[in-house]
């Protein structure tokens, strides 16, 4: 006779869910993941004018070669900003780098 303690298999229990009514939260702009977004208005498009005027290559004197052409050109890109903006958020969300917008 072999010396084994074994007992027979026990079935799992089958979970059942309490028949609780759950409470439906309708979706609201304040509770999503969003709430912080803003749309675009004249102040932020400035303000992310002038960051990108400042970090960009326009000032470059190989750009543009007359000084004083520089206030008439910084001036007709920021009147068409909002338009380089849009471009570029919808190419950038076209092919997603992972989760980060990218071009």
């Amino acid at each position: 006779m072999p010396l084994v303690g074994m007992l027979p298999r026990v079935r799992d229990p089958v979970y059942i869910p309490p028949k609780k009514k759950r409470k439906v939260v309708r979706w609201t702009f304040p509770i999503s993941l969003m709430y912080r977004w803003r749309p675009d208005d004249e102040d932020l498009l400035n303000k992310c004018f002038d960051f990108d005027w400042e970090n960009g290559k326009m000032k470059d004197p190989r750009m543009i070669k007359k000084e004083e052409e520089i206030p008439a050109v910084k001036e007709f890109f920021r009147s068409k900003y909002k338009y380089f903006k849009d471009t570029y958020k919808y190419y950038a969300s076209l092919s997603p780098v992972g989760d980060i917008w990218a071009i």
